[in-house]
């Protein structure tokens, strides 16, 4: 906890800000929800900003992925002030190990967050979604843009179906699948059998359900009107930000008994990584006051075939990084960050230490070694809006929250992730529009990135370079981020050639 380990130095620095910022209050339970992977059984955490005006059928989908550091609380002033952009929901995304999100296991790469980012949308119901990606967050917006949606595999199963409600409780309902995996030809496996309680796959960041098999079936006339009957009485899982108990356990009274029973040929359809352990077999015992998708799941009988996600409507990158080949990478980079990129090549246990040193030293004083940190990026224009309060309280709350969770452990995965070795995909297979905003003076980033990321990416890319600005131009070009995801600009600037 921040306030367990600041310094007097730094709770005066804390205290001294306008408003104050409390450090007991990091990290925070809210705002915040967490969607539960069904393929891996961990959590990733996530916030949204939703123009409640717009008909939810209308509304932009738009994923935020923010750089280091960079938790749910970082998106923009603007969008902070007005609590929306104007007909989009957009959702900040918190990357494996930052913020609400769990871990990832030491073999997670950008391909694993791919097919995490797909389960995500598609549990949330997004669909053409547009994706923006700042500084450390824009090699995950690349492997978004470069590598394909994971396809599906089709498996056939036999299922029994028999859901009882009681003058009282929801007393027997069971599922069960047998599948033999049609990529691997081996047999299938028993799984011990596990509750579903609520919605275990969004709920509010403290009310999370352990993960649970779940087999989405398309229900008959009849079965739907049983299911319908049963769904009366159950409660509706919470996404509020506020943390509420969980009052899933317990139901409405049900008018009489009714019994369904089916038996009939389904398919389920699963992305390459439910593995066959994942699907083998799948039993739902009993359950009290089950929510409504999961009634008509248990009660349903015919055949359904899912397809992969289209690929990603618009890719933004704003401050890019590019892999760790790039020639002449380097060129105008501070030296910290030339070191920082030798030290994670040849020598990660350095780079380890220098993370975990800054991130101690940034719970005894958060504000004051934060400045320090930035003082590489000297362009007039970057030191200009880090001394905007609203810019420097939107990264103080982020670091506040991350090394308030003692979450070091994923920066310095992704600094290995993207400085120590090949990003493990083709830039050449970028299938959606990319548009890549650079700022001339960044220390950071540096030009010979983006020149290489527009070679690769192909006819797909555009890049505008801003000549007066440096790393942190996200703050002042946002809006034109804004209008070129909403299609209003024709193009976003010179193509890769006119860099030169």
């Amino acid at each position: 906890m921040p306030g367990q380990c600041l310094s007097g130095k730094g709770f005066q620095e804390l205290a001294a800000l306008q408003p104050p910022i409390c450090p007991g209050s990091y990290p925070r339970t809210s705002p915040g929800k967490i969607v539960l992977l069904t393929s891996s059984g961990r959590r990733l955490g996530y916030d949204e900003y939703v123009d409640t005006s717009v008909p939810a059928h209308q509304l932009r989908n738009v994923v935020l992925l923010p750089g280091i550091p960079g938790t749910r609380l970082f998106t923009h002033p603007s969008v902070q002030q007005r609590g929306f952009v104007p007909s989009w929901r957009l959702v900040v995304l918190e990357r494996p190990g930052i913020g609400l999100s769990d871990p990832a296991p030491a073999t997670y790469t950008y391909t694993d967050f791919v097919a995490d980012f797909w389960e995500f949308c598609a549990l949330l119901g997004l669909s053409r979604v547009a994706v923006i990606g700042f500084s450390a967050g824009t090699p995950f917006a690349t492997a978004v843009a470069c590598v394909p949606p994971s396809g599906t595999t089709t498996t056939t199963a036999t299922t029994t179906t028999t859901t009882t409600t009681t003058s009282s409780n929801i007393a027997t309902s069971s599922l069960t699948t047998r599948v033999k995996n049609p990529t691997s030809g081996l047999p299938a496996n028993d799984v011990k059998s596990s509750p579903i309680v609520g919605n275990p796959l969004c709920s509010p960041a403290d009310d999370a359900q352990p993960a649970a098999p779940v087999v989405t079936l398309t229900s008959t006339p009849a079965a739907s009107a049983a299911a319908d009957s049963i769904a009366a009485v159950a409660p509706a899982a919470v996404l509020s930000p506020v943390a509420t108990e969980a009052t899933a356990a317990t139901a409405s009274t049900a008018a009489a008994a009714t019994t369904v029973t089916s038996t009939s040929t389904l398919t389920v359809t699963a992305t390459p990584t439910l593995a066959a352990a994942s699907i083998s077999r799948v039993t739902a015992p009993a359950v009290s006051a089950p929510h409504p998708p999961y009634n008509k799941a248990l009660a349903s009988t015919e055949v359904r075939t899912e397809t992969a996600p289209d690929p990603p409507a618009v890719v933004a990158l704003v401050s890019a990084i590019g892999p760790p080949d790039v020639p002449n990478k380097g060129r105008g980079m501070a030296l910290v960050f030339r070191f920082g990129y030798w030290a994670c090549k040849h020598a990660p246990s350095i780079m380890g230490m220098m993370v975990r040193a800054a991130a101690s030293a940034l719970r005894r004083r958060p504000l004051g070694v934060l400045r320090k940190q930035f003082a590489p990026y000297s362009a007039k224009a970057d030191q200009a809006i880090l001394k905007r309060p609203e810019v420097e309280r939107m990264f103080l709350e982020s670091t506040l929250e991350l090394y308030g969770r003692f979450q070091e452990d994923a920066v310095i995965r992704e600094n290995l992730l993207f400085a120590a070795r090949p990003w493990g995909f083709q830039l050449t297979a970028c299938r959606s529009p990319v548009a890549i905003w650079q700022g001339a003076q960044d220390r950071g980033c540096t030009a010979a990135m983006v020149t290489y990321l527009a070679e690769q990416m192909g006819p797909a890319a555009r890049v505008h370079v801003v000549p007066e600005q440096g790393h942190f131009l996200y703050f002042d070009i946002w809006h034109e981020v804004v209008d070129w995801i909403n299609g209003l600009a024709v193009h976003v600037g010179p193509n890769m050639q006119d860099m030169a």
